[in-house]
């Protein structure tokens, strides 16, 4: 399967299922170089078309919460927790707000995919990207992206690796 030859990039919102997001967007697309789609939590400039990953902010801050603040053990039981104020995280996530907002400003006609759009159903990705590309993605391509890393496969590479946490 020859993946699809195509000019766009990625700003990727931090915390917002970017990772997923590019592993299956790479296993579809490729420059017109043969490189792996730019991207970045500072996004590309000078884009031909410009799509941007972002999540509902509430659960951004939960997210952003749980890493500063809490350690869990296999079994997802709080094991210590260190005091970050609020003020803090509302003002990481203000940030970025607003480099979304810029985002938008320099990139009126981008696509924007929301995580919480695509995170049970990756096709989701597939659909909005041949609108806005005007490609097609065939049902070989998706599948075999959504397969490799679908969260089982996910969970199989890490208890490979020996991680003592749940995906």
């Amino acid at each position: 399967m020859e993946k699809i030859t195509t000019d766009f990039g990625v700003y990727k919102m931090p915390r917002s299922g970017t990772t997923l997001f590019m592993n299956l967007i790479n296993e579809v697309f490729t420059t017109l170089n043969g490189d792996n789609i730019p991207n970045g939590h500072d996004y590309p400039k000078n884009l031909n078309k410009a799509v941007g990953v972002y999540r509902d902010f509430r659960d951004v801050l939960a997210s952003h919460w749980r890493i500063r603040n809490a350690k869990y053990d296999k079994d997802n039981n709080i094991t210590n927790k260190i005091d970050t104020k609020l003020d803090e995280l509302l003002e990481t996530v203000f940030k970025r707000i607003e480099t979304l907002e810029q985002f938008q400003i320099d990139y009126p006609d981008c696509l924007l995919i929301k995580y919480e759009d695509f995170c049970r159903n990756p096709n989701f990705i597939f659909d909005e990207l041949e609108k806005f590309l005007d490609v097609k993605v065939s049902k070989e391509l998706r599948q075999n992206a959504i397969e490799k890393h679908s969260f089982t496969n996910s969970k199989k590479i890490s208890d490979s690796l020996g991680n003592d946490f749940d995906i």
